[in-house]
């Protein structure tokens, strides 16, 4: 770690190491509900390639007329109340947000609305090519209401923000076999050449699976089913258990005082190992600079794969913040933790 600045920093590093059973291998599975859920709260699956293979994929309500790079339209940011279509087989007008084949599942969705009734309408979740939803409701009820999931999992931002003007969040993973098809009734929808209103925006990530994946299908008694792993994933996701994993671990420590120009290293000689915790400690003069002229630099292996600030590492930048999300904990920008999982065969620095 390096620091170029003019001041002289005080660090305390402590590194948390876990040893790993193995992270070579993939792990088949059939994705389902409680599969991807209890995904979300194990650190160590972002370092293993996926197994069935996915790509991720999104739907959005992006501006149409932007449909050819540095075509008319290239720069065209109308980007709401644009759906893929209108299906009218059922004797009303569903706009289409969502359709695709599977194996998928989806595992982000996202909505914001403005103007009158813009979020009073029904969102409908067809799966399988089944004509009856498998979830049905207001929008507001099915993304940040909590019906199908509590808090984290289903919420809106920011709480100091009214209702109607927030973020609204689903987490909540939906995965499907062969087909699914999101749809959004709302009376309040007017699409003509000259007008689009009111604004509805969104996006829909997913995940679209290889095409031998085996996925079971979410359902009202997939949901049920899943209710205790909804819970616990809730509870850990809002309060991370990350001091009892330090009784299992061992702990490496690096302290002393930087000066302009000069560096420290900590060498880790382990063997088929992880480190699954950092914590940095920086009092500075002027902090703000120090966040940005302290640089983190790591190796695995013999290979470097880490070179950036502190600061950007931690998720604070050059500013002194604090706040805590599963992977990142900074407070007042002198404490921070990263949760990242950073497996090694041989050797870190």
């Amino acid at each position: 770690m390096k620091t170029p600045g003019k001041k002289i920093f005080i660090l305390s590093f402590l590194f948390i190491l876990s040893l790993l059973i193995s992270t070579s291998c993939k792990r088949q599975r059939v994705i389902s509900l409680k599969t991807l859920l209890l995904e979300m709260t194990d650190r160590e699956s972002l370092t293993l390639y996926p197994s069935p293979w996915y790509n991720l994929k999104q739907f959005s309500s992006y501006d149409r007329r932007s449909d050819s790079t540095g075509g008319r339209g290239w720069f065209a940011n109308s980007d709401y109340t644009w759906f893929t279509g209108v299906d009218s087989s059922s004797g009303r007008e569903e706009y289409i947000l969502f359709d695709t084949d599977g194996p998928g599942a989806i595992v982000r969705w996202w909505m914001t609305f403005a103007g009158e009734g813009s979020y009073d309408g029904i969102v409908r979740v067809y799966i399988d090519d089944n004509k009856t939803p498998v979830i049905e409701d207001n929008i507001l009820k099915v993304l940040s209401g909590q019906l199908l999931a509590g808090e984290p999992l289903s919420s809106s931002v920011s709480p100091e923000t009214g209702l109607h003007q927030r973020g609204h969040n689903l987490y909540l993973p939906v995965p499907f076999r062969k087909h699914c098809r999101i749809t959004y009734e709302c009376d309040a929808i007017v699409i003509s050449d000259n007008t689009r209103k009111p604004s509805i925006y969104y996006n829909i990530c997913y995940r679209h699976y290889e095409k031998n994946a085996s996925v079971i299908s979410f359902s009202q008694d997939e949901l049920i089913n899943a209710s205790a792993i909804i819970k616990r994933t809730n509870e850990l996701l809002l309060k991370p258990d990350n001091k009892l994993a330090e009784k299992k671990n061992k702990i490496h420590k690096l302290s002393g005082i930087i000066s302009s120009g000069d560096s420290t290293k900590a060498n880790i000689r382990s063997s088929n190992s992880s480190i699954t915790r950092i914590t940095l400690l920086l009092d500075a003069d002027n902090p703000e600079q120090a966040l940005r002229s302290t640089v983190l630099c790591m190796s695995f292996d013999g290979k470097r794969t880490v070179w950036v600030p502190a600061g950007d590492f931690f998720g604070t930048a050059y500013k002194r913040t604090s706040f805590s999300t599963w992977y990142t904990m900074v407070e007042n920008g002198i404490k921070m933790e990263s949760f990242w999982s950073m497996p090694f065969r041989l050797n870190h620095q």
